[in-house]
């Protein structure tokens, strides 16, 4: 018999229930990250910026078209 999504789903949680149980067992005092984490969400927020994209894409070009011998050459 296999078994419904929200059959899995209440699997899953009890699997995740052992799990943080059994971590709180072995590592009672678990360092609190919570303000490093911001810190960093912070500044990846800060350091990721988007792009405006054009209004007209730009045509579609044929890359196997490419004459990429006769831009090593150019190079050497």
């Amino acid at each position: 018999m296999r078994a419904t999504p929200p059959r899995k789903a209440g699997r899953v949680a009890c699997l995740v229930a052992i799990a943080d149980a059994i971590r709180t067992k072995l590592n009672p005092n678990r360092a609190d990250i919570t303000e490093g984490m911001g810190g960093i969400a912070k500044l990846l927020d800060a350091s990721i910026t988007g792009v405006d994209m054009p209004a007209k894409l730009a045509p579609v070009r044929d890359l196997s078209k490419i004459g990429f011998e006769g831009i090593a050459q150019a190079f050497q």
